[in-house]
């Protein structure tokens, strides 16, 4: 070690070889230990990564789990917050975007993404998030040791909403990879599946769940068997249409369709406007299915924000809105 000492003389810079020793033995004494250290066998405990003796020991566990495949739909603005809407609409010329406001949105409107950060891939992540969920959640139930009534409604719940993704999915991109393994969220490391596979993997999903669903739920933003129905009733006349064109759909279209009308469950509302009451939203006979987003987060959604006219007496942010022309 070197170590300057300053008398009165002038300073003067000396070996001092006794404390090199000393340190290189101690060097020596903690690398050895850490060699030992390195070679013990660590049994290593993956909490992060749900396994059926760790958690799902009752019905409510998998109830609790299975919530969190929504969370991914609203967060960075993913689908029903605020996204969705927009890309939904983006393709046609019925609304618009302020140019200058945010260049994401500007790209979409006119085709050409070039930063898919912004809302591409949030789309692409939150779809994907929530598919992973009901993975895992329906690899287990196939093992677990409860009871199939209680475990039933639950999976229905998960292949529903798996659908539901990958009914957007196929949609937004085409084709795209079909994972159906729990825990993999790897979307980008797997061949795509064509579009005819994605569609057929739906339409199993939401037979499924029609058979496990009950008809009424006791919390009105679960899916119910009519919901189901519904979606498959979408899912077929989608198909009947482009780019599959398997026109004998529509058929099966009518038939969901007609099931759900005859349900007598569903109907419609005499005042339009009662759609967006907020007093009737759990009791509304005319959702079929709902999102309910979470209140904390501005008015629960940010469609009414990025809708809204930016001027002061509407306080909105005028990202888009509707073309005067429609």
């Amino acid at each position: 070690m070197f170590t300057l000492h300053k008398n009165l003389s002038p300073s003067v810079l000396t070996l001092n070889l006794n404390k090199m020793k000393n340190i290189n033995r101690t060097i020596l004494t903690l690398f050895i230990c850490i060699l030992f250290v390195g070679c013990v066998k660590v049994k290593e405990d993956l909490t992060g990564q749900p396994t059926s003796d760790k958690f799902f020991h009752n019905i409510t566990d998998f109830q609790s789990y299975m919530a969190g495949a929504y969370a991914p739909l609203f967060q960075d603005n993913f689908t029903f917050e605020g996204d969705y809407a927009f890309i939904a609409e983006a393709g046609a010329e019925d609304i618009y975007h302020r140019i200058g406001r945010w260049r994401g949105f500007e790209e979409v409107n006119i085709n050409q993404v070039s930063n898919p950060d912004e809302i591409v891939r949030p789309l692409w992540n939150g779809a994907y998030s929530s598919i992973s969920v009901s993975n895992t959640l329906i690899g287990l139930a196939d093992t677990s040791k409860i009871e199939k009534t209680l475990l039933n409604p639950v999976i229905g719940e998960a292949k529903f909403l798996r659908a539901l993704n990958y009914f957007f999915m196929v949609r937004w991109f085409g084709e795209v990879p079909l994972l159906t393994e729990k825990n993999t969220i790897e979307a980008t490391s797997l061949p795509q599946s064509t579009v005819t596979e994605i569609y057929d993997f739906i339409v199993a999903d939401l037979i499924a769940a029609e058979g496990f669903l009950p008809a009424i739920q006791t919390n009105a933003s679960q899916p119910t068997k009519g919901a189901a129905s519904a979606l498959l009733a979408k899912v077929y006349l989608t198909m009947a249409g482009f780019p599959l064109n398997q026109t004998a759909k529509y058929a099966l279209a009518k038939d969901q369709a007609t099931k759900v009308m005859n349900m007598g469950i569903y109907s419609l509302n005499t005042n339009f406007s009662d759609l967006w009451n907020w007093n009737n939203r759990l009791t509304n006979r005319e959702l079929i299915f709902t999102f309910y987003a979470n209140s904390q987060s501005g008015g629960g959604s940010q469609l009414h924000m990025v809708s809204r006219p930016g001027t002061n007496s509407e306080q909105g942010w005028g990202d888009w809105g509707t073309d005067k022309r429609f």
